[in-house]
């Protein structure tokens, strides 16, 4: 078997989003009246979709709510996000050697792409 393609994720695999995702939250939760949680309890729900992860710290299931913690997330997170965002050390080559070896590579993140690529 030939091996033509490599997909990533991206949180804590190529790289490192916590600051901007914990901003987020923390800026978001409590303009919405809950608790600002600590950077640990934040870092255990990255990789898990927004909503999914906002319903996980809060116990809160209401649509409603989560689609204002949503908004409120993305207007604080995501020029921070393209900011302070770092690649791990080696990450940047192992794409580049991979990318010139001929395989085809991808990352699988649910972070909008303007993030990833700015």
């Amino acid at each position: 078997m030939d091996l033509q393609a490599v997909l990533f994720d991206f949180d804590y695999t190529l790289g490192d989003a916590t600051d901007s995702i914990v901003a987020g939250f923390q800026y978001a939760m409590t303009r919405l009246g809950w608790p600002a949680p600590d950077r640990e309890t934040v870092r255990h729900t990255v990789g898990y979709m927004l909503a999914d992860s906002y319903t996980m710290l809060t116990g809160d299931t209401d649509p409603e709510h989560i689609e204002r913690f949503l908004a409120l997330f993305a207007e604080h997170s995501l020029e921070l996000q393209i900011a302070t965002t770092v690649l791990f050390p080696g990450a940047a080559e192992l794409l580049h050697d991979l990318h010139g070896r001929g395989f085809q590579l991808g990352i699988v993140s649910s972070k909008r792409s303007t993030s990833l690529n700015p």
